[in-house]
């Protein structure tokens, strides 16, 4: 009878991985947050500036912050549509019209990013960047004419 119960697709507790839990801070190691906090301004380097940019399907998006006391001050943001995934998912590649358009948008994050002596960054792009027959592509263009 025990083993006529176990059959019925329960599920044994006791057999089952315990799902992963994401760690909160992303991929970075505790040794490196360590490293980046110091004692006052929120644990954050003081003379740090911030940026995160993200390119998106459709838009491309920058904001830059510094931090204070209790959060941080955004020191900057710029956001252009772009349309980076225009006509992606009837050819599979990115059109030039659309990597020209993105291109344009990256070269301005990148001055913003200089003017306000950006230390740290992080910059996303889209699935659509990496699903894209021409993704390599694009992003040897923005490295060589963006240097980003």
């Amino acid at each position: 009878m025990d083993d006529e119960a176990g059959n019925t697709g329960s599920v044994d507790r006791a057999h089952s991985p315990a799902p992963r839990r994401r760690r909160r801070w992303g991929r970075r190691s505790f040794h490196t947050l360590q490293q980046e906090r110091s004692p006052g301004t929120n644990g954050f380097r003081p003379d740090a500036t911030y940026a995160a940019l993200d390119l998106g399907t459709n838009n491309c998006r920058l904001l830059v912050a510094r931090p204070t006391a209790n959060s941080f001050r955004v020191v900057d943001a710029f956001s252009r549509i772009i349309r980076l995934g225009e006509g992606l998912s009837k050819s599979g590649r990115l059109s030039d019209a659309a990597i020209a358009r993105a291109v344009d948008a990256l070269a301005i994050c990148r001055d913003k990013m200089k003017s306000r002596m950006v230390t740290r960054a992080r910059l996303i792009a889209t699935e659509a960047c990496r699903a894209a027959e021409n993704g390599i592509d694009f992003r040897t263009r923005v490295a060589e004419q963006v240097g980003l």
